[in-house]
């Protein structure tokens, strides 16, 4: 996507600066932007790496991991400044492509106003992540639930078209809907963990975009709380050495 959208979006700017066709900075707006995507996944990829190469990753307890909205909200201008600029050079280039630069633009617009009216009357809530010492608080928009350590069997990686998701399987879905906050909302929570196991095996998915970490930094750090039950038995680790005054390093 780097690679194509970069030359095509090189060769419409060309164009556009060589020959004067306004064509070209449609090819530019177009293209130039799929390129940007791109290197945002690479970028997000070479995130997960680094992470995952860590020895250990720590995030306090009772800090909420929140998405920060920033990016989303250069995402719906970014498509609006795109489209404007597909529907206002792309007039050589036939009806079908000026079309298709109003339908970006006016997208980018409907969500942008979406997302300014919810959040002015309060009705869009942040979901979050929270670790704390008996599980991991997980917030979503109409309710609250604690992954407890103990109550967890399984947590595994995974992915979906392009996103990196953290699936986790529970010991018990009752103790884990007794967590539920208001009380009133445990149905749709079991309705939700249905639903994921038929579609990912998992009880609980988490797309860690959600907020604003990635899968190994959030695997990582959950391993200073939870150890998988096959490595229960595994034998402790060797004793801390101290130094010759009998103090800890």
């Amino acid at each position: 996507m780097v690679v194509v959208g970069g030359l095509f979006g090189a060769f419409g700017l060309g164009q556009a600066i060589r020959s004067g066709q306004r064509a070209g900075f449609a090819l530019f707006a177009l293209f130039g932007a799929c390129a940007l995507i791109g290197v945002r996944g690479i970028r997000r990829n070479r995130s997960i790496r680094a992470h995952a190469r860590a020895l250990a990753i720590e995030i306090p307890e009772y800090v909420p991991l929140k998405h920060d909205p920033t990016t989303g909200l250069l995402f719906m201008i970014g498509a609006i400044v795109v489209g404007s600029v597909i529907a206002l050079t792309a007039g050589d280039m036939g009806t079908l492509m000026q079309v298709l630069g109003v339908v970006i633009a006016a997208g980018g617009a409907v969500v942008l106003v979406m997302f300014a009216v919810l959040t002015r009357q309060g009705k869009l809530k942040d979901v979050f992540l929270q670790f704390e010492p008996t599980g991991l608080r997980i917030g979503q928009r109409r309710y609250q639930c604690v992954a407890e350590w103990g109550n967890l069997a399984q947590v595994a990686p995974g992915e979906m078209g392009g996103h990196d998701l953290l699936l986790m399987v529970v010991r018990d879905l009752a103790r884990l809907a007794a967590t539920v906050t208001p009380p009133g909302e445990a149905p749709r929570l079991l309705k939700a963990a249905g639903s994921n196991r038929g579609w990912y095996g998992a009880d609980l998915v988490l797309m860690p975009v959600q907020f604003g970490t990635d899968v190994a930094a959030l695997a990582k750090a959950m391993r200073r709380y939870w150890t998988p039950p096959d490595q229960h038995d595994a034998p402790p680790p060797p004793p801390r050495q101290l130094p010759d005054d009998g103090s800890e390093r």
